[in-house]
């Protein structure tokens, strides 16, 4: 049974066409396996019946499935020695997280398992053990991105809020635990090993730093993010650098996308920010890009704290 989330910003095709395509480059649909009728997979999803043979088409033009004459439509796509490691992984990831979801998993639940058997996996390996918290996503990922360049590392990202719920979910064998300067005083009270904490200073990269501060006078700026507290650094950090600009309240990627780009002239985006929104939200990023400035940021950890970082790593001698 395929899932449809009418709460994300993909549309309803997308989703079914990413769904069968995972089971068939997963092998959980076979060569020559023949897919529901278009009649019945419109009654199991709810949709209509034209937008099932829009998935159809979409999967043929992709090499996947081929309609045969009053027979019905097949997957026609083999297996390969050479098929990418990238669509395997994905397939797999795919595969586990709608396992969890017909578990009935919360996110955090999930984010939690899945942090311990990769704990497990690593157990091997007598590299350092890392773990990052941070309250937004996009941070947590900029910050967990860093520190995985470091060589003979493993990093582990948690939630700030789902420490809150159940600080004794980190393992105690971590080695160190880095949080940002602004939440380390309310963590040093919470956390069970806080010795083992790193208080490291973010800030802006040099490069975001710069096209920030570049930005034309008389210019009306806009923020999209995901969480809104990555959204408000940003809305401090344009205020600080832009001279004579107007800087607009910060939008979530859920909201009304094309109504907000309308209104600006500038776009300041997490970097990377398609893992956080829908194909639909970055398509229409990607548009108004065609004709206006949109600037990707990253948050890093800065020189000096790094450097405090490394000397602890050191000292611990793995």
């Amino acid at each position: 049974m395929y899932r449809i989330n009418t709460s994300i910003d993909v549309p309803i095709y997308t989703q079914l066409v990413d769904e069968i395509k995972s089971e068939i480059i997963s092998g959980a649909l076979v060569f020559g396996a023949k897919l529901p009728t278009v009649r019945e997979l419109s009654a199991q999803c709810g949709v209509a019946p034209g937008t099932v043979m829009r998935v159809y088409e979409q999967l043929e033009q992709m090499g996947l499935a081929e309609k045969k004459q009053g027979k019905g439509t097949f997957v026609c796509y083999r297996q390969a020695d050479e098929l990418s490691r990238k669509d395997k992984a994905m397939a797999a990831i795919d595969a586990m997280l709608n396992t969890l979801d017909d578990l009935n998993f919360s996110e955090s639940e999930r984010n939690i398992y899945l942090n311990l058997k990769l704990r497990e996996h690593a157990a091997g390996d007598h590299g350092l053990q890392l773990a990052v918290i941070e309250c937004n996503n996009e941070i947590l990922y900029q910050i967990s991105e860093q520190l995985r360049g470091t060589s003979n590392v493993s990093v582990y990202a948690y939630q700030l809020d789902d420490i809150r719920s159940y600080p004794y979910q980190l393992p105690e064998d971590l080695d160190l635990i880095i949080v940002s300067a602004s939440h380390a005083e309310e963590l040093y009270q919470i956390l069970p090993s806080s010795s083992k904490m790193v208080k490291a200073v973010l800030s802006l990269t040099t490069q975001s730093f710069t096209k920030i501060a570049r930005i034309s006078k008389g210019s009306h700026v806009g923020i999209m993010c995901q969480s809104m507290r990555f959204g408000e650094l940003l809305v401090s950090a344009a205020k600080e650098l832009c001279d004579d600009a107007t800087i607009g309240e910060p939008a979530l990627f859920t909201d009304d996308v094309e109504a907000y780009l309308s209104q600006v002239t500038t776009l300041l985006v997490p970097r990377s920010y398609e893992r956080y929104c829908g194909a639909e939200c970055a398509a229409k990023i990607r548009k108004y890009a065609e004709d206006h400035t949109v600037i990707q940021c990253e948050y890093r950890i800065d020189g000096g704290s790094m450097i405090y970082l490394e000397d602890r790593m050191r000292k611990l001698g793995k």
